[in-house]
Parts: structure tokens; sequence; C-alpha cells
């Protein structure tokens, strides 16, 4: 059999490479075999260029789509945070103990609908009540008032169920008549003359007035689950300004100009009276409430509780 014989030197070389007994002498492997073959025609190496040129091209949008998809998130701008704003600090402040959250932090309207208390005294916020259970006789007893004049940011507080503002130059309540869900509210020493805000509030249970200006006490007759009501040092003088509160179970009448007790009989259900510092001297109307079970007077009454023989409950001497 002829052998075909090949004209380019270059391929002849090749397959003589191929043929090489010598492990040494022959091609690697095939991709070596490949490059080879390809360099033996000129115009092979321009048309595979252009194809590589293609392919790269491809490849190189592709990267690029890659890319940009894989990092929209660094690209685009950051997304809107629907932050508040507070017009008081203080409420700023309550707010963000309940929630928290530092100052860096951004507060949503979403974040408030889980705020259920807030507890400010003077320009101290605290998380409970309990810091600030002995007011100004305890370690606020230098406390500045607080300046806090209005509480709108309230409205933003929808199931807020407790509102603890104390000690404040604070004269108008008026936004908190939109928290439907109060349970408890404490104005105690603030400059209020008017609670009708707080008008049909059908969860409000426990109110303090203390040391504030309410006279008109009307309001309290719209609150059916009220229970636990202090209005020592409120300026009444007389029983007859309180509305009938059937479920009343705690009364505090600390610190009154009470003339007398006149009237005390239409509480027939209270079990606790507060009459320190007021300077009363017949406690003998208290014998007609049948659920009684004690009372808290000051020194200068024990002549009065003497008066009273072997009463049904407890007077305490505090």
């Amino acid at each position: 059999i002829k052998r075909a014989k090949i004209t380019n030197k270059r391929l002849a070389s090749i397959v003589r490479r191929c043929a090489a007994f010598s492990p040494e002498e022959r091609f690697a492997d095939a991709a070596a075999v490949k490059k080879a073959l390809l360099e033996t025609d000129g115009r092979k190496q321009k048309r595979l260029a252009r194809l590589f040129g293609a392919a790269a091209l491809a490849l190189f949008s592709l990267c690029a789509g890659f890319t940009v998809g894989r990092y929209t998130g660094f690209l685009s701008p950051p997304a809107i945070v629907d932050r508040v704003q507070f017009a008081e600090p203080l409420i700023e402040r309550a707010v963000r103990v309940q929630l928290g959250k530092d100052e860096s932090e951004p507060i949503t309207g979403e974040d408030l609908l889980a705020v259920r208390e807030i507890y400010v005294f003077g320009n101290e916020v605290s998380k409970t009540d309990e810091a600030f259970t002995d007011g100004l006789g305890g370690w606020l007893r230098d406390t500045p008032r607080g300046e806090l004049t209005t509480l709108e940011d309230v409205r933003m507080l929808p199931n807020l169920e407790v509102l603890y503002v104390n000690y404040q130059t604070l004269t108008d309540i008026s936004p908190a008549s939109e928290l439907r869900y109060l349970t408890t509210v404490s104005l105690r020493s603030t400059f209020v003359e008017d609670i009708s805000a707080l008008s049909g509030m059908k969860q409000l249970n426990n109110v303090c007035l203390f040391d504030t200006h309410v006279s008109d006490m009307s309001a309290l007759g719209s609150y059916p689950a009220l229970h636990s009501l202090d209005i020592g040092r409120t300026p009444i003088t007389s029983l007859s300004v309180l509305p009938d509160i059937a479920g009343l179970r705690v009364l505090l009448l600390h610190q009154t100009q009470l003339a007398s007790l006149d009237g005390i009989e239409r509480f027939s259900h209270l079990e606790q009276l507060d009459l320190r510092r007021s300077m009363l001297s017949d406690l003998s109307p208290l014998l007609s409430l049948p659920h009684l079970q004690a009372i808290s007077i000051d020194e200068s009454m024990r002549g009065a509780a003497k008066a009273l023989e072997s009463p049904p409950f407890e007077i305490k001497y505090e």
C-alpha cells in the first residue's frame, strides 16, 4: 500500500511527533496536539482569533451582567425608612426606653404600635414606675420640674395603656382623648386643670391627679372600670364634687382641705382610704362603709380615730 505523502512540513512534523516511541518526544496531551494543529495554517489562526474574540466578548458581557445583578443592593440608593419625628424629647426618650432603642436607631410608625406604657418624672424616664415610687421623697427630691408642655406625641401611640407623666409644667392633655385603651393615667404634680379629654375611657381603672389644679371631677363618672383614684392635694373642699363611682375601691384624699367626710357613704364599695394630713376632726362617717378594710391617717388625727372606739377596719398611722 502506497503511503500518502504529507506536503505540509509542519503537519508532517506533528504526525511524526505523535507517532514517536519515546514519551519525551511525544506531545504531552491532546491539548498540545490541538494547539500545534491550529498553528499549521495562518488563515485558521485568524479565523480562530475572531472566534475566540467573539467568545471573549460574550463571556465579558455575561460576567458584567452577573456582577451588576450580584451587587445591585450596593449600587441602589438606600431604602427610605419611615422614621417618625417627636415634638417632645422627653416622650421620645420614654418611648426609646420601652422599645430598647438608642438614639442612633430610627423609630418607625410600626415600632410605635408596640408601645403600651410610658413613664416620665421630671426630666427622667423609666421602663416601669418602680423608679419613681417615692416621688420627690426619694432620689428625685432635687430633680427639676420637667418642661413637657404638650402630649401631642401620644397621638402616635394608639395602643398606649399606661400614661405616666409626672412633675411637669404640662397643662393640656387633650391629645390623650385618642387613647382608647388607657387603663392607667398619672398626672401627678402637673399644672393640669381640665381632664375632660379623658371622658368616656371605658378601660380606665387607675387615675392619679395628686397635686394638680383639677377641681371639676365630673369626667370621673364616665369611667365604668375605675377602682383606684388619687385626688390628694387638689383644690377640692367637699366630696360633693365627686360623681358617683360605683366600683371605686381605693380613694386617696391625703393633703386635701376637706371640711368633712359628708357624702362618703356614696362610695359603698370602698376598701382603702388615705386621709393623711387632711386635718379632719370627725371620722364617724366612715362607719357607713361596709367594705372598708383600712384607712391611713397621721398623728394629728389620733383623737378623731379614738372617738370611733372599736371600728371594723384597720387604722394605720403614717
